[in-house]
């Protein structure tokens, strides 16, 4: 294994750097700070090490080097795509020097900013229950400014904390003019759809129902493939059902997916010593076009939290090979009617499988599916 240098983290991390996850707790950071700290001190990972830490968030066996491949596969597909997309809006160069130019339409300020977020989560509420992709979605997040600078320095686009969508339009380390493109007007849906409808706001709405209260930040932290699994999924649903009409958005939402996808290699990769932290800095900022401090920001959660980072495109995984197993039996369904019984009190997805639906899962990946997971050929 390459070595590497120890790295500290002070802060709290319940979900994603970039695109966030379960809300924040507000009384026990200094002893989730401690044990992260602990973690990073005790060295390196081994590859045994991370696979049973990957498969006690998956609730069964996991093949890292099979959720790697999957996760490359998928990647490659949906670089594929974005390429087409970018030519048929006129550039034949590929799909990054067209998102260049997109970065640079912005709203103004932060204020349009809030209102943007605003009126993105209002449509995505009322595509959602037209679509009857959902059930009677609760009524929208109030939407603030994440003021927080330690927040904002691991979460540099937004984050759901306690009911509410905080968005980042600052950076932690003093001015930084470049905050504005994180928030470019088609980076702006997709965000929308995975902290909102029909992602986190209306998964903890659901979980908040069943189980009377709103679930333990514990809870949430242990079942992340589950939390952030879903709003991810969400994601991809939305692009399934059309949300996204005109093609640069597509491109935006194609993104976001691809971002965690690279996320679960990324992750394996630090964790296995085939990568050292600049050269993941590096891969974030060259092929997700990053801004240097939202790539740091990655990394820092890689190396403070394993596991987390994969979690997304691995609780995705287990949901669409779910919801295949679901659809066999049930040919006629209403997408609500999948949605629904899925969401509930938070668990490892293959005892939701079990418990929910009557139905098996096997190891992440195994299934075969329609990459990248589009029928309507968004």
């Amino acid at each position: 294994m390459r070595p590497r240098g120890r790295h500290r983290l002070v802060f709290l991390l319940l979900g994603s750097a970039l695109a966030c996850g379960a809300p924040l707790p507000s009384d026990n950071t200094e002893d989730d700070a401690a044990d992260d700290t602990a973690s990073i001190a005790a060295g390196p990972f081994e590859s045994d090490d991370y696979t049973r830490r990957l498969g006690e968030a998956a609730g069964g066996p996991v093949s890292v080097v099979r959720i790697v491949e999957v996760a490359t596969a998928a990647a490659e597909r949906i670089e594929e795509r974005m390429d087409g997309l970018a030519e048929g809006m006129g550039e034949p160069g590929g799909w990054r020097p067209f998102f260049e130019g997109l970065r640079r339409q912005t709203p103004a300020d932060e204020t349009a900013v809030l209102e943007a977020y605003r009126a993105e989560l209002a449509r995505a509420a009322a595509f959602s229950e037209d679509r009857r992709l959902v059930t009677s979605p609760p009524p929208p997040p109030e939407v603030v400014i994440l003021e927080n600078p330690s927040l904002r320095a691991h979460f540099p686009l937004a984050l759901y904390h306690e009911g509410r969508f905080a968005v980042t339009t600052a950076s932690a380390y003093g001015d930084d003019p470049a905050y504005l493109t994180n928030h470019c007007w088609v980076c702006i849906p997709p965000l929308a759809v995975h902290e909102g409808y029909p992602g986190h706001h209306l998964a903890f709405a659901r979980m908040s129902d069943a189980a009377g209260q709103a679930p333990a930040v514990a809870e949430l932290a242990r079942y992340r493939p589950f939390v952030e699994g879903w709003a991810l999924y969400a994601e991809v649903l939305m692009l399934e059902h059309a949300y996204y009409v005109d093609p640069d958005r597509r491109l935006a939402a194609w993104r976001m997916v691809l971002l965690r996808l690279v996320r679960a290699t990324i992750d394996a990769g630090l964790y296995r010593g085939d990568l050292e932290p600049p050269e993941a800095e590096e891969i974030y900022r060259r092929r997700l076009l990053m801004t240097p401090a939202a790539a740091a920001a990655e990394v820092r959660t890689h190396l403070a939290k394993p596991t987390v980072k994969a979690s997304y495109f691995l609780g995705l995984l287990q949901i669409l090979e779910l919801r295949e197993a679901f659809r066999a039996g049930h040919p006629d369904h209403l997408p609500r009617e999948f949605h629904d019984r899925l969401l509930g009190p938070p668990a490892p997805i293959p005892r939701i499988a079990r418990e929910r639906f009557d139905i098996e899962l096997g190891p992440p990946g195994e299934v075969d599916l329609p990459w990248p997971w589009s029928p309507q050929q968004q």
